[in-house]
């Protein structure tokens, strides 16, 4: 007995020496255990990091793996041959801007939509052209951008749902964006959004192969724009001017008079051996009629030739003849008199 009454002595002095010199007790086995789940809370495992030739590597618990790849992102609904379908060019019937609607084309207006296929896959290349058409001039602005296939469906303004797919492309400064998808009927559906506030506009498309067949104008599309004669020199029209509001206006010379006429599309066409006749209803500037004025188209919508009778004074023009024309590509060149 004397002997264990003693024996506690000893470790009580070196634990007396061992803490005035700072080292630290063990802990507890109570407070060293892990909770249940194998990880202790955060707030009591975050430690200050070091730096990486000190840390030593991690071992990978076998019963809870690291997850190191990220789920994929789901595919987009793409219709069967989509690209027969949406790789293609489109023209706008509608745009919307701020709450209101309109045809373009009455505004002499086109928003032209062109979808090709990219190098890398899930991209396409979108290009959207505008023209404004004046008389006799045409400004034209384009934009390329690329744009990426994604899933889920776009809501129209009118709150008409698109198919489950969209095509979305950025402006190179990130702040202007497209979105693009395919409604049910086939048309295509575009909203364009840019940084400033009511700045987003909506766009409804249908194909250009059948803008001409619709009607969706007075004057057939590839007839847009301004015409120059291909003798300067020969007398009658000298230039000619369409918009697809269905006006159209012209320079004439003739006999020693020269002047302009305007008018507007009747509507009428008539279907040749030579081609097709697209009639007008035409006045001069003192508001006096022509007789009769018609265009002949070639089978693309071009113009072939006219034929034009108009009465200044005592003298009749008389022109039936078919007359080279080239369209005006160049918007800066001024063709009026």
């Amino acid at each position: 007995m004397k002997h264990k009454a003693f024996r506690w002595i000893p470790a009580v002095l070196l634990a007396a020496l061992l803490a005035g010199c700072g080292a630290e007790t063990a802990p507890p086995a109570s407070a060293a255990a892990k909770p249940a789940g194998g990880k202790q809370p955060a707030a009591l495992t975050a430690t200050p990091a070091e730096p990486d030739s000190m840390m030593e590597p991690e071992t990978e618990n076998a019963e809870t793996p690291r997850i190191t790849e990220q789920i994929a992102a789901e595919p987009p609904a793409l219709p069967e041959d989509w690209e027969q379908q949406v790789l293609t060019e489109w023209m706008a019937v509608t745009a919307v801007t701020q709450g209101e609607s309109y045809a373009p084309a009455d505004r002499n207006e086109s928003f032209t939509l062109r979808l090709e296929k990219a190098e890398i896959t899930g991209t396409v290349t979108v290009s959207f052209i505008r023209e404004t058409y004046g008389s006799p001039q045409i400004q034209s602005a384009a934009e390329t951008r690329t744009g990426e296939l994604n899933a889920g469906a776009v809501t129209g303004w009118d709150g008409e749902k698109s198919q489950d797919w969209n095509l979305t492309s950025l402006s190179e400064d990130g702040r202007s964006r497209w979105t693009i998808s395919m409604m049910e009927d086939g048309a295509l559906l575009m909203r364009s959004t840019g940084p400033k506030k009511g700045s987003t506009v909506w766009y409804l498309f249908r194909r250009t192969s059948a803008w001409d067949d619709i009607g969706f104008s007075a004057i057939p599309r590839r007839l847009w724009g301004t015409y120059r004669a291909g003798d300067e020199s020969a007398k009658g029209i000298k230039w000619m001017t369409f918009l697809p509001d269905g006006s159209c206006c012209m320079s004439v010379e003739w006999g020693g008079w020269n002047g302009i006429l305007t008018g507007t599309a009747e509507g009428t066409q008539a279907r040749t051996e030579d081609g097709t006749e697209l009639h007008f209803t035409l006045t001069d500037t003192d508001g006096r009629p022509c007789e009769f004025w018609a265009i002949l188209l070639n089978d693309d919508g071009s113009p072939s030739g006219c034929s034009l009778k108009y009465r200044a004074g005592e003298v009749l023009f008389d022109r039936d003849t078919r007359p080279v024309y080239w369209k005006n590509d160049s918007p800066e060149l001024t063709l009026e008199p």
